[in-house]
């Protein structure tokens, strides 16, 4: 059984590790096509620039919501400390 428990725990962490790296690796792109959004508004293509910063904003906003939720998920040890 604590086999079992501490297989699902590497496999938890390792999720949570390639989670956070993902999202990390997205951050760069989208601040760029978020740049290229507000490029075209400057140039005055304001409709579909203001289409790309929103939809890059909702994408940040999600990226942002999911690395906080795996960092405030408790880990197996945090419950068992809590009991």
């Amino acid at each position: 059984m604590n086999d079992l428990l501490a297989s699902q725990q590497d496999a938890l962490a390792r999720a949570r590790k390639r989670s956070g790296d993902l999202a990390h690796s997205l951050k760069t792109p989208l601040t760029a096509i978020r740049s290229n959004g507000e490029k075209l508004i400057r140039e005055g293509d304001r409709s579909t620039g203001q289409e790309i910063v929103d939809l890059s904003e909702l994408m940040e906003s999600s990226i942002r919501h999911e690395l906080l939720r795996s960092k405030l998920t408790p880990t197996p040890d945090a419950r068992k400390s809590d009991a």
